[in-house]
């Protein structure tokens, strides 16, 4: 079981730095996406980054994160380094017509929770049904 566990974590380290932006390697963060009628919610896990570097945008249906990562240590000489360093990067389609003057994100503990509010037109409303008598 420790094997596999291991193989696992191997294969996700590995696959967490096959992109490129600009020339340079960077992470893909863990994201989940959840959606309720009046919005969509995104968690992203970027463990090691500065909130007041985050770059956020959303433009066209698509929002973008960035976020660089600096090292780790202030310049201390690594005895063990389990943990890559680099910046973090990842783009979303968003199908949905969101109201981009309402998006709000908030950064906690290495978790950036990003809300995308749905414009009025997006949500879904209930239609009423009216009866029409027969001629």
């Amino acid at each position: 079981m420790a094997a596999t566990a291991m193989e696992k974590r191997e294969r996700n380290q590995a696959g967490a730095r096959d992109q490129t932006r600009g020339g340079s390697v960077y992470f893909t963060p863990l994201c989940d996406i959840y959606e309720t009628p009046e919005e969509l919610a995104l968690i992203a896990d970027i463990p090691g980054a500065d909130p007041a570097n985050v770059d956020l945008r959303y433009d066209n249906g698509v929002l973008t994160l960035w976020a660089p990562c600096q090292t780790r240590g202030d310049g201390a000489e690594a005895l063990e380094q389990e943990f890559n360093v680099g910046d973090y990067y990842r783009a979303f389609e968003i199908h949905e017509e969101i109201d981009p003057e309402r998006i709000d994100a908030a950064f906690n503990n290495g978790v950036l929770t990003v809300k995308l509010h749905k414009s009025e037109a997006a949500k879904p409303r209930k239609i009423e049904v009216k009866a029409v008598e027969g001629k």
